[in-house]
């Protein structure tokens, strides 16, 4: 990069930051002070993310029920609003900052071949630091959970699922989370190409994001930020619960600190809504768990659950990039434009007000291939959202340091999974970040799966669409992957192989690690009804609950879930009580 760009570039963003100032201040109160607190609540909810957001607003309904919300975070600057910067959030304190175990069967390009697994951390959750798409939900997947025992799932959940989501603003209402088209170009040509390969049984789906006059939509902003003025729900921020308090079997109570001050608070029900990683973590340290590991720590078993931590899933993701000739990019030179820095502060329009996604291409053999419309990727910033190796980064995205480069990122990921990894805990200290094994990549299926959603990929960009907008695809020759080229230079399976095992990378869509099941599933942590097995009065309502992956992106059927459950809750607890 030249000098005079380095300048200009610096004080663009120096611009930026001054312009955006007002967003990173201007914050609402809503944590309630210790002192204004209760002893006792009807429900005690623990996490204020996708999920417990939504269950929060929907039990306070009820003004006979008190309810506690519980947040370890608190609330997140405004930059979490606009759409593509995104990013600029992990690696903060806005993020639980976790890292895996050294990979056996995968990072090999990651730093100490870790990955990076951001968890939001504040009111919002992993929703305010996602990339916002909106994802539909699959009868397959509904009907898959039925098998496994999961009753009336199938049934009822759709329902809330629909009440939930609307994709027309002209009609808004109260507990509605919004979505919004993303009108890329680069999706367009993505729809033709997809037409163009009418024999590769492959569905174009245009991009959706939960996004609303410009602005990141969350559950926070649908459902908690309107019941906050209610006085049967308290609302406390930067408190971290340490462990559920559990008596003869049956939960009563929770152990939280804030401040270096150690409070409890107890309830009729507890409902851990903490997310994937914290919600088994929680389990374990309140006792519940597998006993040999929880003795090792010194830890009083309360119910053998081998299942907690276990079944944890992933989509991991194989980035390719792509340069084309074409301005229809979104390009770092764009995002830092006195234009559509304007456009955005003023009107809430222009490439500021987008999520980056521009559409997805299924196939029917369970693997999808979503387009990133990101032209220029600069190493300090993605590196953020990746782990990855200086020397990997820059062989993956050869142009990073070129701000105005027009490209894009398909991202070919298997919807279906077959490896499972696990979380257990390092030690009996609740400040101790879990271990955390996804295992990626140990399942030979996962191999495949990837391996034939980027043969699909090559032969979408060989297709006349791509090709009128100059797309060429810019193959990451790592030096350990060489050996596999043929004599002629030609991508071998044993090549791809190696790419997919150095390059990919966490969707971060980690999941199951409290899995639903049917009374016959062993390692099943929870029943139909979102209890867990053997302890009374104790619920988890989050991303761990899903047995298996959704073939999607999973935060919309989490917050259907959440809706769902509430109404469970609701009708456990009837008005005469």
């Amino acid at each position: 990069m030249h000098l005079s760009y380095k300048r200009c570039f610096v004080v663009v963003i120096s611009f930026l930051l001054v312009v955006l100032a007002y967003y990173i201040q201007c914050r609402s109160k809503i944590c309630h002070n210790s002192n204004s607190l209760n002893d006792k609540y009807d429900y005690i909810i623990v996490g204020a993310g996708t999920a417990g957001c939504i269950l929060a607003a929907k039990l306070s309904e009820n003004s006979n029920r008190t309810v506690l919300l519980i947040e370890a975070g608190s609330e997140f600057n405004r930059i979490s609003k606009i759409p593509p910067l995104s990013p600029l959030l992990q690696g903060t304190s806005f993020d639980w900052g976790y890292l895996s175990t050294p990979q056996k069967w995968s990072s090999k390009g990651m730093i100490d071949k870790k990955q990076k697994i951001p968890r939001g951390k504040g009111f919002g959750g992993t929703s305010q630091i996602n990339f916002m798409v909106h994802g539909y939900l699959e009868t397959e997947d509904l009907e898959k959970w039925e098998k496994l025992g999961i009753k009336d799932i199938k049934k009822y959940l759709p329902k809330f699922y629909n009440n939930l989501y609307n994709t027309s603003h002209n009609i808004k209402r109260a507990n509605q989370i919004l979505t919004e088209e993303m009108k890329w170009s680069l999706g367009i040509v993505l729809e033709k190409a997809v037409k163009e390969c009418g024999a590769l049984s492959l569905t174009f789906c245009k991009s959706f994001s939960t996004i609303y006059k410009g602005n990141r939509w969350t559950s926070y902003d649908s459902h908690l930020k309107g019941a906050l003025k209610r006085p049967n729900l308290h609302v406390i921020c930067s408190t971290e619960v340490t462990k559920v308090l559990i008596s003869n079997k049956s939960a009563f109570g929770i152990e939280s600190v804030s401040g270096g001050l150690i409070r409890t608070y107890t309830a009729k029900e507890i409902i851990l809504a903490a997310g994937s990683i914290n919600s088994p973590k929680l389990l374990m340290l309140s006792g519940v768990g597998d006993k040999k590991l929880l003795q090792k720590l010194n830890i009083n078993v309360v119910e053998d659950l081998k299942g907690v931590g276990k079944n944890l899933h992933d989509h991991f993701n194989f980035p390719l990039y792509v340069s084309i000739e074409k301005p229809i990019s979104l390009s770092l030179s764009k995002i830092l434009s006195f234009k559509e820095i304007f456009n955005y502060l003023f009107y809430k329009k222009g490439v500021l007000a987008k999520s980056p996604i521009a559409g997805v291409a299924y196939a029917p053999s369970n693997f999808s291939i979503i387009l990133s419309a990101f032209g220029s990727t600069n190493e300090h910033i993605f590196k953020l959202i990746g782990n990855y190796k200086s020397e990997i980064f820059q062989k993956m995205f050869p142009f990073s340091n070129d701000f105005s480069k027009e490209g894009f990122v398909f991202l070919t990921t298997c919807a279906q999974p077959k490896s499972r990894g696990y979380i257990i805990l390092k030690s009996n200290n609740y400040k101790t970040a879990p271990i955390i094994n996804p295992n990626y990549l140990e399942h030979k299926y996962d191999i495949e799966c990837t391996k034939k959603a980027v043969k699909v990929l090559k032969k979408l960009i060989d297709t006349k669409p791509f090709q009128k907008i100059g797309a060429k695809i810019h193959w990451p020759y790592i030096e350990e992957c060489s050996q596999w080229r043929d004599e002629q230079g030609n991508n071998t399976e044993n090549f791809l192989e190696c790419l997919i095992r150095f390059c990919s990378m966490t969707w971060y869509h980690p999941a199951g690690t409290c899995a639903m099941g049917g009374q016959n599933d062993s390692n099943a942590v929870l029943d139909s009804f979102f209890r867990v097995n053997s302890i009374k009065n104790l619920r988890i309502v989050d991303g761990s609950v899903l047995p298996t992956p959704v073939s999607t992106f999973p935060n919309s059927i989490i917050a259907a879930l959440a809706d769902y459950a509430s109404e469970i809750i609701q009708l456990t607890y009837p008005e005469s009580e």
